[in-house]
């Protein structure tokens, strides 16, 4: 076997496997012997991907897209992965484009109606993002696409509960943890939605899993908080949520508790304080979990 061959059969096997830097390696080494191996450059920009290496997955995704004929086999994934890239850079139009250009060619590519979605989602197309999501939500699949749905319902999840469908957003996010249950952005978008709710006991399971979480380390890329846009995203939805109705008691106090959990007691104090302003009943409802988060944070 020819070396190239070993390094890219090499490289394959350790992508697989989520040994992104390793498997990056062996591409390279693919790619100094055949500069323009399209299957080579394609899977380093996944590693690179998967390593939130974008800029340089977005260049090798677009030197894909430049070597190879307009309808090469399996075109759609580039353009849905370039899609992607553009979008952690906030090009939204940029993503736009690849995700329409990545259904043009495959109209039944359901992580491009799901990057459509997002897109749309951050440009306040709400109804056109839920349609995006809708169809990859109900289109045909095999029980082993079922992960895949995974950005699709977050994202359908997301636009109700800003629009106060708590229900709806609930059912989404249920779906998420069935799939994943390990997911600490889902994990606090739900129990945000439980506390909405006044399921303040579900609520504070689902926070507190969902920090743990973020604390665990992850042997691929270190840490989950390493990812931008997970809880931050979660937090800053909250915040507009509550710019939004900004006299339900319940948000502020699940801020507040957000807060708490997260050692910004200044931040909490203020949210509690708002909060028990709104609806002094609650105070009573929730003080005890809030004593009992400081007092063993203060015998740690």
């Amino acid at each position: 076997m020819r070396a190239e061959n070993v390094h890219a059969a090499n490289g394959l096997k350790l992508l697989e496997s989520g040994e992104y830097a390793k498997a990056g390696a062996e591409f390279d080494s693919v790619l100094k012997q055949e500069p323009d191996n399209v299957q080579a450059i394609y899977l380093r920009g996944m590693c690179k991907f998967m390593l939130r290496e974008m800029k340089d997955a977005q260049a090798d995704f677009e030197r894909v897209l430049k070597l190879s004929p307009p309808k090469s086999p399996g075109i759609e994934k580039v353009y849905a992965n370039l899609g992607n890239t553009y979008y952690f850079h906030r090009e939204l139009d940029k993503a736009q484009a690849s995700f329409e250009k990545a259904l043009a060619i495959n109209p039944g590519h359901l992580a491009a109606y799901a990057g459509l979605g997002n897109v749309l989602s951050d440009k306040k197309d709400f109804n056109g993002a839920l349609t995006a999501f809708d169809k990859a939500l109900t289109a045909p699949k095999h029980p082993s696409q079922a992960y895949i749905l995974i950005p699709s319902y977050i994202g359908r999840g997301d636009i109700y509960f800003k629009q106060n469908k708590l229900d709806l957003a609930l059912a989404d996010f249920d779906s998420v943890l069935e799939l994943a249950p390990n997911l600490p952005a889902s994990s606090l978008e739900r129990g945000i939605v439980y506390a909405l709710m006044g399921r303040w006991t579900l609520a504070l399971t689902d926070i507190r899993n969902s920090l743990d979480l973020l604390a665990a380390p992850r042997p691929d890329i270190g840490k989950v908080s390493s990812f931008p846009g997970t809880i931050d995203r979660v937090v800053a939805d909250l915040d507009e949520y509550i710019a939004q109705n900004s006299t339900n008691a319940k948000a502020w106090a699940v801020r507040g508790l957000i807060r708490l959990l997260r050692n910004d007691r200044n931040g909490a104090k203020d949210d509690f304080a708002k909060s028990f302003q709104l609806d002094p009943v609650l105070k009573a409802e929730i003080e005890p979990d809030i004593n009992a988060i400081i007092k063993t944070q203060t015998n740690q």
